[in-house]
């Protein structure tokens, strides 16, 4: 079995069904591959879980794909899908790792990522430093935007024509049916169950429903940047700039995308002294782990670093992520970089340790 392709046609036509139970029982396609599942749990030795009617499938489907007991962790390794892979939600349905999973198997979702690719690679090439922050600093500060916001910042910012138009290629038109933005990552809140919530969830831990009016999307705000935007470059985004500005309250002078992100996210200057940082967004340390190893040979910064709710220091997720990563990086003889939090990155800079 090819296990993309499974998780992959699972993904989709629970998406389609959107849980309804009576769509759920009626979509043969979802039958044909509960069937299967079931079939292949049964098959298996090690598996303890078999989905043999659709409540128990649905149960199945919001549990750790490496836990389910099907398939195992090399094939899962070979197919480059993550033991934690959840495909559902209890609260929004369809996962955020599974959405972003399926959209990142998703050739539209590759085009629309492309356009920030492109993006560096002909500012690097005009030499257009102050342009390019500019723009993604507009994308990471308007998740949702208006036609009028974004010919002011072109305006503004002198943009020239491929500039101009690849901004209005990182926008679409917001659903009618949302009427609120997220309070931490600025997007469209999703309805489910006659609740709102967020597609993140890191957002859904911050979340106060009490100040949910305060975030009432405004009738002149009628786009938002499309997914592959938000998730490529508004979610990472959003350290980037707010540990950018954590440092310069204490007196850190901070140059964002230094040498058109040649030299990392963030080049701090204290005392004479530069720091070039590159910033990480990874819930899940094994995740940085693997990238930082594949890509150790690539890495000039010796400071890595990951914002607070990542680390999960603050709520206590995952303890000790920052310490897990340093020992995986040492255990593989890697030491021209290490990972820092960005209270011990703002330490090292302002005291030295």
């Amino acid at each position: 079995m090819d296990i993309k392709v499974f998780l992959l046609s699972l993904i989709e036509q629970l998406k389609k069904a959107e849980l309804d139970p009576i769509q759920l029982s009626d979509n043969k396609e979802i039958k044909k591959l509960h069937n299967e599942l079931y079939f292949l749990s049964l098959t298996n030795n090690s598996s303890k879980l078999h989905p043999n009617n659709i409540q128990n499938f649905l149960l199945l489907m919001q549990k750790e794909i490496g836990r389910w007991g099907i398939f195992s962790k090399i094939e899962l390794e070979e197919e480059g899908i993550p033991e934690d892979l959840t495909i559902l939600d209890d609260y929004i349905g369809i996962s955020e790792e599974a959405d972003y999973f399926y959209a990142n198997c998703n050739s539209s979702f590759d085009e629309v990522s492309q356009i920030i690719e492109d993006v560096l690679i002909y500012c690097r090439n005009t030499q257009l430093q102050n342009e390019y922050v500019s723009f993604r600093k507009f994308l990471i500060k308007n998740p949702i935007s208006s036609r009028r916001d974004i010919t002011r910042v072109q305006i503004q910012n002198q943009f020239d024509p491929f500039l101009c138009q690849t901004l209005e290629k990182c926008y679409e038109e917001i659903p009618k049916e949302a009427e609120y933005s997220c309070q931490t990552c600025g997007w469209t809140l999703i309805k489910k169950a006659n609740r709102y919530v967020c597609g993140k969830k890191t957002c859904r831990e911050d979340f106060n429903l009490q100040s949910l009016t305060q975030n009432k999307i405004e009738i002149s705000k009628h786009l938002r940047v499309k997914k592959p935007i938000l998730l490529s470059v508004v979610i990472p985004g959003i350290p980037e700039l707010d540990f950018a500005s954590e440092l310069e309250n204490v007196g850190i002078d901070v140059e964002l995308y230094p040498n058109l992100e040649r030299l990392g996210d963030l080049k701090a200057t204290y005392n004479s002294s530069n720091y070039y940082i590159d910033m990480k967004d990874y819930s899940d340390y094994r995740d940085l782990v693997s990238y930082l190893i594949e890509e150790k040979n690539r890495i000039k910064t010796p400071y890595i670093v990951i914002s607070e709710s990542k680390t999960n220091l603050r709520k206590n997720r995952t303890p000790q992520y920052v310490k897990k990563v340093n020992k995986k990086l040492e255990d593989e003889g890697i030491t021209h970089f290490k990972l820092y939090s960005c209270s011990e990155m703002k330490n090292l800079i302002t005291k030295g340790v």
